[in-house]
């Protein structure tokens, strides 16, 4: 069974067993041109996440974030995508959609567990009951 989610007449794999060559070229295109410093990456950028939009809606239905909005899931993935552009190694063989998709699951997490640790510290500063 496949486990994807359509969103927007864009069909996204959450497995990334699906993602195809031709797509995988040109995002690795686009990364190398918003890793270079000496060119005006802003358009480069916007059409690699435009690609990884239906990845952040497959995560925002999957994990729930106390007053995080759509706007704000879009506002942390540009984030980490944005540093994986900066910190991708790809001469490993590996691609940089999955460790997008790695690093973006790693970050809603920390942001869940800050969450639930700002949760039992209010908690805690409960007065108790005589």
């Amino acid at each position: 069974m496949i486990n994807a989610y359509i969103i927007d007449n864009f069909s996204y794999d959450i497995s990334m067993k699906k993602f195809d060559k031709a797509k995988d070229n040109k995002i690795q295109e686009l990364v190398k041109i918003v890793k270079s410093s000496d060119k005006n990456n802003d358009d480069a950028f916007c059409e690699l996440f435009n690609y990884f939009k239906p990845l952040i809606r497959s995560l925002q239905l999957i994990y729930k974030i106390d007053d995080f909005d759509y706007d704000d899931w879009i506002q942390e993935g540009a984030i980490v995508c944005y540093k994986a552009c900066i910190s991708y190694n790809g001469s490993r063989g590996s691609r940089f959609a999955s460790y997008y998709r790695l690093l973006l699951k790693n970050h809603i997490i920390s942001l869940i567990r800050k969450q639930e640790t700002a949760k039992r510290k209010i908690n805690k500063k409960k007065p108790l009951l005589p």
